[in-house]
């Protein structure tokens, strides 16, 4: 049998083009190819013989990538939480405000629903499969409402700009 390293090396420009070919840009695609080697030899077990190496080195890195999305997400979130107190100046600390208050308002006219899905995705950092078992559809239901959630809120949001 040939060993995992060897395996997952000779496997690496065809993971990487599958992630290309997931819409990745070149760079991203070459950085989680090499951040997904590790978690990908410490799950070696997980690895049937007899199936494809491939689908299971794409997953391990879309993993990577929502793990990566994820910590960027909470790391934003931080720094969207800190004191309005810290901003610059008065005129700064009323944008702030104002722009939290449109966006209170533009989830709080979104379908409950709708507004459940892109809390659970954004504030709690489900994934997709999570959110659906918690509400108990469909993968793709939870998609449709954050699709419409997106983009209900942005129309919102770029109306009450005008």
């Amino acid at each position: 049998m040939e060993r995992i390293e060897e395996l997952i090396g000779r496997s690496r420009p065809s993971l990487v083009a599958a992630l290309r070919a997931r819409g990745l840009a070149p760079e991203e695609a070459e950085d989680l190819a090499q951040e997904s080697s590790h978690p990908a030899l410490s799950s070696r077990r997980e690895l049937e013989t007899d199936r494809p190496v491939l689908p299971w080195l794409v997953a391990i890195a879309m993993r990577c990538r929502i793990d990566r999305w994820r910590r960027e997400r909470r790391e934003e979130s931080e720094r969207e939480n800190e004191d309005p107190g810290e901003i610059a100046t008065p005129l700064d600390r009323a944008m702030a405000e104002e722009d939290r208050s449109r966006l209170r308002a533009g989830l709080a006219a979104l379908p409950e629903a709708d507004r459940r899905a892109l809390d659970d995705f954004y504030r709690l950092g489900l994934g997709v499969a999570e959110i659906a078992s918690r509400h108990g559809v469909a993968e793709g239901t939870i998609k449709a409402r954050l699709h419409r959630a997106r983009r209900a809120l942005a129309a919102r949001l770029t109306e009450d700009e005008r």
